[in-house]
């Protein structure tokens, strides 16, 4: 047997051997982690999102009152910290984009442009349907509705997309172009929508315009400008992501804590049935969104992990840009706590549904990865043979190919004859590199056979006479020359041998 680089592996042995393989990671085999500060930090900071909302719940539930309060701090109709909790989570996205990432993505010009008719006109269309859907309250139809005609998410897909071993400049692309084209696109997407209801909302889309622009897209071009007019601030931001996704994590809990809050009387009041059917609509409208754009992505035969990008960026929705709107829309649609729910169900549920969705393609991208890794390491050189070698040893050059086998044929013959097989190759017979690919192409079948070399022509002249009286007595006085009638009658009795033991090998190879 050979290992990958085809050299002899060395003799099997229990104490030895090790367990598992030296290149896979252990950890990724099998995960462990005792309760320990590292690991609990480790957990929480992944799971910060929807442990936050876990959290407000359960605030909600058991002592409403603070959020009510920091709810009822208002200029006009815009709710301060709200807001200002808005215009921070859109600085923070400005904060953290790289312009050579973004000039990257452009290499990449056909899933960005599906990309974005994916976010932000096939799937927004769902929401024609989702508003007539005949929810109680009528605010978990107006709800889901807005969520579904949202742009991608902000660093939950892309850390989706990088976990799952996607492209994740095209994925950082689409979230700043998704976001940007959406404020300008959700408002009358939305006022259309509420419009085909029968009770014919009505809605200032031009109103609701100005407003995105001001909380949405002026706060990320001011967290760009700073980024790059002041260095030091990119440095820190760059080597602080995770404190950076943190604050725009925590800032967006923040909002729903105060919004659930704010309506927990109302939230209170709903039969326990329709708060279960609108979470079961808001899993399914995520389902519908993967199944509506894994085929067309699998059509449009993107590489790999472009595919992987698109199907993931295309497929979520961004509860802030949803509560943004929801912050926004007339208090004549409804409690605004009852309208973030459905959201906030949805941004949770696409979560935990798209890190199965991630794995499954990491799990994919590795297996590609590691076959890649292993082709490279082999050698790619072809063996050469000369015009006039040995036919046999052409045949047993392709088994060497396979790894069963090392060397020509006239080297396997010497080692079972007891004779050294090393000048194989000065004698005109094909070596075959060890570990040589299978893909190489097999030695030429056509070339004509040459006898073997003098010193093993002698080698097995010497071998007949011990076996063949009539031999020994005819050739055994006869001086070894190359013209000599008993060294071709030795040669051709070699060959025939050579004949027989390649086929004989080739079918115990064929057992293996």
């Amino acid at each position: 047997m050979k290992d990958f680089s085809g050299s002899a592996a060395p003799a099997h042995n229990d104490s030895q051997a090790p367990k598992t393989r030296p290149d896979v990671d252990l950890g990724k085999e099998k995960r462990s982690c005792t309760v320990s500060w590292p690991c609990i930090k480790a957990f929480l900071i992944k799971n910060f999102l929807p442990l936050g909302f876990l959290v407000s719940i359960i605030w909600m539930i058991v002592w409403p009152w603070p959020g009510e309060r920091v709810e009822s701090w208002r200029v006009k109709n815009y709710s301060i910290v709200e807001t200002l909790c808005i215009i921070i989570i859109f600085v923070i996205s400005g904060l953290v984009l790289k312009t050579e990432e973004l000039l990257a993505a452009i290499k990449h010009p056909f899933p960005l442009l599906y990309g974005l008719v994916a976010i932000l006109g096939m799937t927004p269309m769902i929401g024609f349907a989702t508003i007539h859907i005949p929810f109680q309250p009528p605010e978990f139809a107006v709800g889901l509705t807005v969520f579904a005609i949202g742009p991608s998410t902000l660093a939950q897909g892309q850390t989706l997309v990088r976990q799952a071993g996607g492209n994740t400049t095209l994925a950082l692309m689409l979230l700043v172009l998704s976001n940007t084209l959406a404020v300008f696109i959700a408002p009358f997407l939305i006022k259309a929508m509420l419009a085909s209801r029968s009770d014919g909302i009505h809605l200032d889309s031009a109103g609701l315009l100005i407003n995105l622009v001001v909380t949405v897209l002026a706060p990320s071009i001011v967290g760009k400008v700073i980024r790059e007019l002041i260095p030091p601030v990119g440095k820190w931001v760059s080597s602080n992501r995770v404190t950076m996704g943190l604050l725009n994590n925590g800032t967006l809990i923040i909002i729903v804590w105060i919004q659930l809050c704010s309506a927990h009387r109302k939230i209170f009041q709903q039969p326990f049935q329709d708060i279960v059917l609108i979470i079961i609509g808001a899993v399914l409208l995520h389902f519908v969104f993967v199944a509506i754009n894994w085929p067309l992505v699998a059509l449009m035969r993107f590489p790999p992990k472009e595919a992987i990008a698109v199907l993931i960026m295309s497929s979520q929705k961004t509860m802030p840009f949803a509560v943004s709107i929801i912050a926004l829309l007339p208090a004549s649609l409804g409690s605004k706590g009852l309208l973030t729910l459905p959201p906030l169900v949805a941004q949770v549920s696409q979560l935990f549904c798209d890190i199965w969705i991630a794995r499954y393609f990491a799990h994919k991208i590795d297996a590609q990865t590691e076959a890649e890794e292993a082709a490279s390491k082999l050698p790619t050189t072809t063996a050469h043979v000369p015009s006039n070698g040995l036919h046999e040893g052409g045949k047993h050059a392709a088994a060497a190919q396979n790894g069963a086998c090392e060397g020509s044929a006239g080297a396997a013959i010497n080692a079972a004859e007891g004779g050294a097989g090393a000048d194989a190759a000065s004698n005109g017979h094909a070596s075959a590199a060890p570990g040589q690919s299978r893909n190489n192409d097999i030695l030429d079948s056509n070339a004509q056979p040459q006898g073997p070399s003098l010193s093993k022509r002698s080698l097995f002249r010497d071998s007949l006479m011990g076996h063949d009286p009539a031999y020994a007595a005819d050739c055994g006085s006869i001086e070894e020359t190359p013209s000599s009638p008993c060294i071709q009658r030795s040669s051709s009795a070699m060959s025939d041998s050579v004949r027989s033991r390649s086929g004989s090998f080739r079918r115990q190879s064929g057992r293996l």
